[in-house]
């Protein structure tokens, strides 16, 4: 989580600053961005992307749209 917080405002502030406010070391940011995605990493954007595609294709309707029988 402090790394992505990190990646995600790195052009607004120092790194290094980051890292120290943080206590994590630049060094691990570093090699935390030069890892490929997970399997869960890659899980979880493949589900996000199933979920996105049903949504679309229910024009941002689907669910329940009634009595339950």
């Amino acid at each position: 989580m402090r790394f992505q917080f990190i990646d995600g405002h790195r052009k607004a502030f120092a790194v290094v600053l980051m890292c120290e406010a943080l206590a994590v070391a630049p060094s691990g940011y570093y090699a935390w961005r030069s890892r490929p995605p997970s399997r869960r990493e890659m899980a979880n954007r493949a589900l996000k992307a199933t979920i996105r595609k049903v949504l679309h294709e229910s024009d941002q309707t689907y669910g329940s749209h009634g009595s339950i029988r």
